[in-house]
């Protein structure tokens, strides 16, 4: 089923019943033709002039359309064409008539969500407007924006809305797309598809960044009722929050519902019934709010089963089931089919079935196993009854070639990959038999595998007894490769150059192993082709303690990656997948280490005021080889620097016998407040001038005695004192309490928070001794 959206409805526009014209498709053809060739000066001409024609023949459609051509053109030609499509709709609004004002409303609602959408961010930094009647879009507040969307949206639907539900899509003539036979009827008036297209903009809660203390909240269950019951509820919001988007959804979709209980259409009023429940379960703010709506959901489908749409209400019903009930919501799925199985509904049933009752199968197991010893495979399966597991022998050269060549495996499928492995008779089998009732839901289980020789193998896990490898409906296989060796490395990274060590010790006992083999696999970047390329290093051997060095970076004088290492000792070899990135430097032993000196500075304070004296001390120091010392006699320079980097004022001094220096700066004025430095060549300090006034008071607040209880008053106790020690007697005080939600975390799921909002605030003033409250 497919529904009219706003700009699919304005891209060929509507056209009235007494249009007083026909469509001239010749003149419009020429305007796309021109603007396909970027040509949009000329064909701005031509929709001027149909503009223009329309307008005074009184041509709704041509108007229209020609409305929605000039935006584009805007849009394609003009930087600032958002705020210039908005006054053109808002210009052309004061003189419209029915049936397109009530279009050019909707339109210029969204024109203004879409403006709020790109500049959120300058909104949210923007204070309250001080000129509230400005015309200038581009100095409005987020407020006063959401309230143009609000305003507007709901001015699609108020002016004249009798006629709006008299108006029908199939009377609009050659300007309207039509949807299905299903959307025709669910959705069949203008006024069911200008109120749809309210409440999907108007549930956005990002249009009211302004939170008052007392909001509009979905907590009545009754809101889950039947549709008569919801049409007779009282919606009210509070004063401070009457742009709340989520309040006016509602009040539309309460009209809606009024209107379509009293029309003669049951499946448009259960099409209003499935998006207010789906409306209300997203914003209602119940603990009991998924069991309220399955009972809704399921009232629904029994209250219009003999409608086609009855099936969206199992539908939906089984979706959120799916994942804590998957077996009943398999049931559910299952009714829906059997209804209407050629419906919507019907047919997501089938798809929410089919996937429920898909098999799903993943195992893992560890990369390195010891030889000739049981080993553990941990399994997740769903609806796998049986599954059949082989283990197929991988030959270390093709491993090795995969290594230098990872371009082997690229746009192949595993079976191609791994077919001259697959084509010999497996080393091991076994059956692995999930148990448990066939409830739809994933478990986890861990089996032993077989003892398997030294080597590397392929484990495949299949629905299928046999040919696993063989695709085709209704097996599914999964796979893994596993290596079995008594071989095992640690690498770290070098103490004098860039490459690392590598340490290679008996699996079982940890013993470091002499003589193995060790064959490095690089990934480096090659200019000439500016591609990666991969190659195998030359073979190296560990020595008595195990250990062995692969050079990179300063002794190859390339930028590598360390992509494996291969070790082989005897039968036994294991390749390893490794990562490690050397860039190429020079070797630390190439120069020697040049001794580092700082100068360490301190400042009596933090802050200054302009004309003050500021003293300071520093310690002049030099490092070598992990040591430091101080340094005597040595000349220092001392620069004042102001907020700009600009030299004010030059100090020379000698350091003492204790490597240190001191002395005082009258800091100037008149020079602009900041952060200012002292700097020498070796190290700096930063502070900061101000024309500050200390604190003359300080107030304290008693610790709260008890614990609050919500709903009953809470009285907060402060006191007032100068720093000279006195209390401050008759003193105004002015208070803000805030309120932040916090909401706790339930098993392993995560907590949330609500933005901080004021919900009280007030003066006191503070009696004799200096206290209030």
């Amino acid at each position: 089923m497919r529904f009219l959206g706003l700009f699919c409805l304005l891209l060929l526009v509507m056209i009235s019943p007494t249009s007083p014209s026909a469509p001239d498709p010749k003149k419009w053809r020429q305007i796309d033709a021109l603007l396909a060739k970027d040509q949009t000066a000329s064909a701005a001409k031509l929709v001027d002039e149909i503009y223009r024609q329309a307008r005074q023949r009184q041509d709704t459609p041509e108007y229209l359309r020609a409305v929605l051509y000039k935006l584009r053109l805007l849009e394609e030609k003009e930087e600032d064409a958002q705020e210039k499509a908005i006054a053109l709709v808002e210009a052309d609004l004061k003189t419209a008539k029915f049936p397109a004002r009530p279009i050019l409303h909707s339109l210029l609602a969204q024109l203004y969500a879409r403006y709020y959408d790109e500049h959120r961010y300058q909104l949210y930094d923007r204070t309250t407007q001080a000129t509230p009647d400005s015309a200038d879009i581009r100095t409005w507040d987020a407020a006063r924006l959401g309230s143009a969307v609000v305003r507007h949206y709901r001015a699609s639907v108020a002016e004249e809305p009798q006629r709006l539900q008299q108006l029908t899509l199939k009377e609009l003539g050659y300007a309207v797309r039509v949807g299905d036979a299903e959307g025709q009827a669910l959705r069949p008036t203008l006024y069911d598809l200008l109120t749809h297209r309210a409440v999907s903009d108007l549930e956005n809660d990002e249009f009211y960044v302004t939170t008052p203390a007392q909001q509009f909240e979905l907590q009545d269950k009754a809101l889950f009722g039947p549709a008569a019951e919801f049409a007779r509820l009282k919606l009210t919001a509070p004063a401070a929050d009457t742009l709340n988007g989520q309040f006016h959804a509602l009040q539309l979709l309460q009209q809606l519902t009024a209107f379509r209980l009293q029309a003669n259409n049951p499946a448009a009023l259960a099409d209003v019934e499935l998006e207010r429940l789906r409306f209300v379960h997203e914003h209602a703010e119940l603990a009991d709010k998924d069991e309220l709506y399955q009972a809704a959901l399921a009232r629904g489908a029994e209250l219009f089963k003999a409608l086609p749409i009855s099936t969206r209400f199992l539908a939906v019903q089984a979706e959120s089931l799916e994942e804590d009930q998957p077996a009943k919501a398999r049931e559910i799925a299952l009714e829906a089919e059997k209804r209407f199985p050629k419906s919507l509904g019907g047919q997501k049933a089938l798809a929410l079935r089919r996937k429920i009752e898909a098999v799903e199968v993943a195992f893992t197991a560890e990369e390195v196993i010891l030889p000739n010893q049981p080993w553990l495979l941990k399994l997740n399966a769903r609806n796998a009854l049986t599954l059949y597991a082989k283990a197929y022998r991988v030959s270390i050269a093709f491993a090795s070639r995969r290594q230098e060549r990872p371009e082997m495996d690229q746009n192949q499928e595993w079976q191609k990959i791994y077919a001259h492995a697959l084509s010999a008779a497996p080393v091991a089998a076994w059956t692995l038999t999930p148990s448990g009732p066939t409830d739809y839901e994933s478990h986890s289980i861990q089996y032993a595998g077989p003892a398997l020789p030294l080597g590397r193998y392929l484990i495949v896990l299949s629905t299928a007894a046999d040919n696993p490898t063989q695709k085709r409906a209704g097996v599914t296989t999964v796979f893994a490769e596993l290596s079995v060796s008594e071989l095992s490395q640690l690498r770290r990274n070098a103490s004098t150059q860039e490459g690392p060590d590598v340490l290679v010790m008996h699996r079982q006992n940890g013993q470091a192993l002499a003589g193995v083999q060790v064959v490095p696999f690089f990934q480096y970047y090659d200019q000439p082709s500016r591609e990666y390329k991969r190659r195998r290093g030359a073979a190296l051997t560990t020595s008595a303690e195990g250990l062995t060095r692969i050079e990179l970076g300063s002794k190859t004088g390339e930028n590598s990656q360390l992509g494996g290492i291969l070790l082989t000792k005897g039968r036994d070899s294991l390749l390893v997948a490794e990562s490690g990135y050397y860039f190429p430097r020079r070797s630390r032993n190439a120069e020697p280490e040049q001794p580092q000196r700082q100068t360490f500075l301190y400042t009596d304070r933090a802050i200054y005021r302009p004309g003050q004296t500021l003293y300071f001390k520093g310690i002049l120091t030099e490092s070598l080889a992990g040591k430091a010392r101080l340094l005597t006699k040595q000349a220092v320079s001392v620069r004042l620097q102001d907020v700009n980097g600009q030299t004010v004022q030059t100090l020379p001094f000698t350091t003492s016998a204790f490597g240190s220096f001191h002395g005082s700066i009258v800091l100037p004025t008149g020079l602009l407040n900041g952060e200012m430095s002292l700097r020498t060549d070796y190290g700096s300090v930063s502070f900061a001038v101000e024309d500050y006034k200390r604190p003359t008071f300080q107030v304290t607040f008693e610790p709260v005695k008890g614990t609050s209880v919500l709903g009953q008053e809470v009285t907060m106790r402060g006191k007032a004192t100068a720093y000279a020690g006195q209390p401050i007697d008759g003193a105004a005080v002015s208070y803000r309490v805030t309120r932040r939600t916090l909401w706790p975390m339930f098993g392993r799921g995560i907590g949330g928070s609500r933005p901080e909002m004021e919900i009280l605030s007030g003066t006191a003033q503070t009696d004799s001794v200096g206290a209030f409250w």
